[in-house]
């Protein structure tokens, strides 16, 4: 079998931004990147550390890293990611219909951990049938609410913080030919977690998840465009805490919408991304997608339906390895986001 040389790498790219939450914010993030076998076969992938950090000269901050880990040949993965944060965020209740003028900020201080372990049990090309276990915990602490609004009410679950602990199964079939920027192949997950007492938990709640993506691709003038489709779905039971209930929104999925915009003990979206080469290492991307919360399946309706669209370059840092920086401008309802991040959305 052929073997690939022992690679790996990293970069780094500073930022800011202005916002009224934040006022000016300024930070970093890096990509580390690595083989973890001693000689990285064919069917061996790319681990990656993800790590950020991000100050405001409103005393905020977060700390994230994120790791995604391949283990003999890609049999065994290890992935999530692990923080500290104090940032505000905007609440604007409950449901798919509430409005922008109850919109009300509070600061959140937490610490979270994300892990998931899964082996391979049918090796297929990108990596085939896959099983695991994943662990979730986060604590919170709201450290600034607004005086007489809902969060400071006792009407919202959850208003006051604290510890959610919970277990999962996962299983995913995976065929996609890179993770970083998939140009073929796809990818399709089911878990299920269950929060309660029996692992210290505050709240007493599951969490269902389906994650469906395809990825096409075909040469246009002898230059390969993707076209690229996701379909994913949250469903919660019990008493989840209200930063917990299902919602989509933010850099990975339905950009232009602020992520917890729309939240409910249900949620879904679909979309879509068409991608293309430009010149050198520079690509585009246009998207959109369509998305709704409601609290139960049934209360879906067509004509609640939320959407977003938007535009985005792509810079290839490492080309032989599809990593790549991306920017992102997305819209809805006449209003604009921007992202910047490694790696394409989904």
């Amino acid at each position: 079998m052929h073997l690939k040389e022992k690679q790996g790498g990293w970069f780094a790219v500073p930022f800011a931004s202005y916002s009224p939450e934040t006022e000016w914010a300024f930070g970093a993030a890096g990509l580390f990147y690595f083989y973890m076998d001693n000689e990285a076969s064919n069917t061996s992938r790319l681990s990656n550390l993800l790590p950020s950090v991000e100050f405001t000269t409103k005393k905020q901050m977060t700390i994230e890293l994120e790791h995604d880990i391949y283990l003999n040949n890609s049999e065994y993965r290890f992935y999530g990611n692990l923080g500290f944060a104090k940032f505000p965020f905007s609440f604007y209740g409950i449901g798919n219909n509430t409005l922008e003028e109850n919109e009300e900020s509070y600061t959140a201080r937490y610490f979270y951990i994300e892990s998931t372990f899964i082996k391979n049990f049918i090796p297929d090309k990108g990596s085939g049938l896959n099983a695991g276990i994943k662990y979730e915990f986060r604590s919170d602490k709201l450290i600034k609410k607004k005086p007489g609004g809902l969060l400071s009410s006792r009407n919202i679950w959850g208003n006051s913080g604290g510890i959610i602990s919970g277990l999962g199964i996962i299983v995913n079939w995976d065929t996609r030919d890179n993770t970083f920027s998939t140009f073929s192949g796809e990818y399709i997950e089911i878990n299920g977690s269950f929060f309660g007492k029996y692992l210290f938990s505050d709240y007493i709640y599951n969490s269902y998840n389906l994650d469906a993506r395809k990825y096409f691709n075909f040469p246009v003038f002898d230059t390969l465009h993707i076209a690229a489709f996701q379909f994913a779905a949250n469903l919660t039971s019990g008493r989840p805490p209200f930063y917990k209930l299902a919602t989509f929104g933010g850099d990975e999925n339905m950009r232009g919408i602020f992520q917890g915009r729309f939240r409910d003990n249900t949620s879904f979206y679909l979309q879509g991304e068409y991608r293309f080469h430009i010149i050198w290492r520079i690509g585009m991307a246009a998207f959109a997608g369509l998305g709704e919360a409601a609290n139960k399946i049934t209360s879906f309706a067509i004509n609640q339906l939320k959407t977003a669209y938007g535009i985005g370059f792509r810079f290839f840092v490492i080309p032989d390895e599809k990593i790549l920086a991306r920017l992102d401008f997305g819209f809805s309802k006449g209003e604009g986001q921007m992202y910047l991040s490694f790696n394409e959305a989904f």
